[in-house]
């Protein structure tokens, strides 16, 4: 779900999935098994993902969470 969120925001934002990776300081292939959902993002991942979107960490957890809610009562 993290990788969906981020997909959606970055979309939104009209940043690429090879420009936020390097706002955040990440591999690019890296970023994409998160987003596909392959990898599930560390502390860490998420700390550096956020501040790229212009988000802290709390905010894009919280988007995280409403999309799971949202997803779960479907």
């Amino acid at each position: 779900m993290f990788g969906r969120v981020v997909r959606q925001t970055c979309t939104a934002a009209g940043i690429s999935q090879q420009a936020l990776a390097y706002m955040a300081g990440l591999e690019r292939s890296y970023f994409g098994r998160i987003e596909r959902g392959k990898n599930q993002p560390t502390l860490y991942v998420i700390l550096k993902v956020a501040p790229a979107l212009g988000y802290e960490a709390g905010a894009l957890v919280t988007l995280v969470e409403r999309a799971m809610a949202e997803e779960s009562a479907l």
